[in-house]
C-alpha cells in the first residue's frame, strides 16, 4: 500500500481485503488503519472481500502475525468496520468496477490468498483481458514452503483459487508471481530498520513500521531461524511491476506454466510444469539495494504530504 500510494509510477484507486493472516474482520480493520496512516483513506476506499476459501476450511496465522494479523505496535490509527466501503464480499464487485473504469490500465496486486481473484475470474471472465497486469505474492520453488514443508501460506490457504488464477488462459501471459525464493532475499536488516525509522526517531508512521518490523523479526527468528532480520514479502509484488529499466531494479523473469497441488501432503505446493513463452512470469532477479531505496523514497514522499 505504501509503495502503490507514494511512488510516482502508480495511482492507487482501491484496496481490497481477504482472510488470511487473520480473519477478514481483522484484515479489513488493519487495511483501514494503514490507509489512514499512509494518507490514502480519502482517495482509495477499502472493500472487504472473501471471508473463507472457495472450498476448504478457514485457516489463519496468529503464530506469525499475532492475533490481530498486525501485532507489534500501538501506533496504528483507530478504525472501525463501519469505515469500510461495503459489506463482506463486496471487493469483487468493486474490483470489476475499477477494471471497467480503467480498462487496459489497471494493475491488480494480490498479496494474500487468491480467493477474490478466483471469484472475479469465475463471475466476470469477460473482464480479465482488460486487466493490464496481475501481480501475486505467493508460492515457492527451491525455497519450498513457509507453512508446510512444501507450501507457502497464501497458496496453501486456498489452493483451488490459486490453481484457477495461475492456470487461467486469460491471465497467465499477464501475471507476475513473487515467490519465497525472492522474498526471502529481501531482508530487513538492522541497517534497513534504522533507515525506515529515520533520524530523531522519525514520524509516527516510521516508528509504527519500525515496531512492526521488530515484531516480525522476532517471529521469523523464533519460527524460521532468520537471524539477520525479517524478510518482507508483499512490497516486492508491487516493485516487480516496475519493469522500465529506468527504475534501476534490474528485474529478470522466467516464464513458466504453473500448477498447484490440491491433494495429499504436498497440498498447496506451487509447481513448475515447464517453460512457456505465454506463461506466468516468475521474478528471478531484482536489485535489492534499489528495492529498499524505493521503500525509503515512498516514506519520504508520504511525509511530504503531511
Amino acid at each position: 500500500m505504501l509503495l502503490a500510494a507514494h511512488l510516482p509510477q502508480f495511482d492507487l484507486v482501491g484496496i481490497s481485503t481477504v482472510y488470511g493472516n487473520a480473519p477478514l474482520s481483522r484484515t479489513t480493520l488493519n487495511a483501514l488503519a494503514l490507509a489512514e496512516a499512509f494518507a490514502v483513506s480519502s482517495t482509495a476506499r477499502v472493500w472487504p472481500g472473501a471471508d473463507k476459501p472457495l472450498q476448504r476450511a478457514l485457516s489463519n496465522a496468529p503464530e506469525i502475525h499475532g492475533e490481530s494479523g498486525l501485532d507489534g505496535t500501538t501506533l496504528l490509527p483507530k478504525a472501525t468496520l463501519a469505515d469500510a466501503a461495503g459489506p463482506v464480499g463486496s471487493a469483487v464487485a468493486a474490483l470489476a468496477a475499477a477494471i471497467e473504469a480503467h480498462a487496459g490500465e489497471l494493475y491488480v496486486v494480490a498479496t494474500g490468498t487468491l480467493t477474490n481473484i478466483a471469484r472475479l475470474a469465475t463471475d466476470r471472465p469477460d473482464l480479465l483481458a482488460q486487466i493490464k497486469h496481475l501481480g501475486i505474492m505467493g508460492g515457492g520453488f527451491a525455497e519450498g514452503g513457509n507453512w508446510t514443508k512444501f507450501a507457502e501460506f497464501n497458496i496453501w490457504c486456498d489452493p483451488e483459487a490459486a490453481r484457477t488464477v495461475l492456470r487461467h488462459p486469460a491471465l497467465a501471459g499477464r501475471t507476475t508471481i513473487v515467490t519465497l525464493d525472492m522474498s526471502h532475499q529481501a531482508i530487513a536488516t538492522p541497517e534497513v530498520q534504522a533507515r525506515v525509522l529515520g533520524s530523531s526517531e522519525g514520524s509516527y508512521v516510521r516508528r509504527m513500521l519500525y515496531e512492526l518490523l521488530g515484531f516480525f523479526a522476532k517471529t521469523y527468528r523464533d519460527h524460521f531461524g532468520f537471524d539477520a532480520g525479517p524478510p518482507v514479502h508483499d512490497p516486492l509484488a508491487v516493485a516487480a511491476l516496475l519493469t522500465d529499466e529506468s527504475t534501476g531494479l534490474g528485474l529478470e523473469f522466467g516464464e513458466y506454466e504453473l500448477d498447484v497441488v490440491l491433494e495429499g501432503e504436498r497440498v498447496g505446493e506451487t509447481v513448475k510444469i515447464g517453460p512457456s513463452p505465454k506463461g506466468v512470469k516468475v521474478l528471478e532477479k531484482i536489485n535489492m539495494e534499489r528495492f529498499w531505496e524505493l521503500i525509503y523514497e515512498s516514506l519520504d514522499n508520504l511525509e511530504k504530504t503531511r
